[in-house]
């Protein structure tokens, strides 16, 4: 639910034009530090949330028996080097802009990285999902073996 969340607030603010994708040459260095240090809030934040799920869950759900599962062990990880990775773009966009080095690796691999993480988290979700339908409905997995 929080990364549903944070990316229909990232859609929001991006795609409306509440904050431009664009820049010229005047506001480079400015736009680029709103948009990477955007991303790296919102990985920090859903980070804080993410470790402390299970204890956020059962203080809103008393009544519900909450559990950790495998997500909570991966997802977290997957925001801290999304936010790693926006922080080390947030530094070489100083670079680029203010100091003129020629430098794009993290500039260019932004995009790319984003969906490599969202794509596994979706994967995550999915099997999540699958897990958690398996285990409600107590379905067997099949098996060659013969039945004694």
């Amino acid at each position: 639910m929080m990364n549903l969340s944070s990316i229909l607030i990232e859609n929001l603010l991006f795609s409306t034009g509440l904050i431009s994708l664009y820049s010229d040459e005047e506001n480079r260095l400015l736009q680029n530090s709103v948009i990477f240090g955007l991303s790296m809030a919102r990985e920090l934040l859903i980070l804080v949330l993410l470790t402390y799920r299970v204890e956020i869950t059962k203080w809103l759900f008393p009544k519900h028996q909450i559990r950790a599962t495998f997500a909570d062990s991966m997802m977290p990880w997957l925001y801290l080097i999304g936010a790693a990775i926006s922080f080390f773009a947030l530094i070489e966009n100083y670079f680029r802009n203010a100091k003129g080095y020629d430098i794009t690796f993290f500039f260019y691999a932004f995009e790319i990285t984003g969906y490599l993480i969202f794509s596994t988290l979706c994967a995550i979700l999915v099997a999540l999902t699958v897990i958690s339908y398996k285990e409600a409905y107590e379905l067997k997995v099949p098996s060659i073996k013969k039945r004694s």
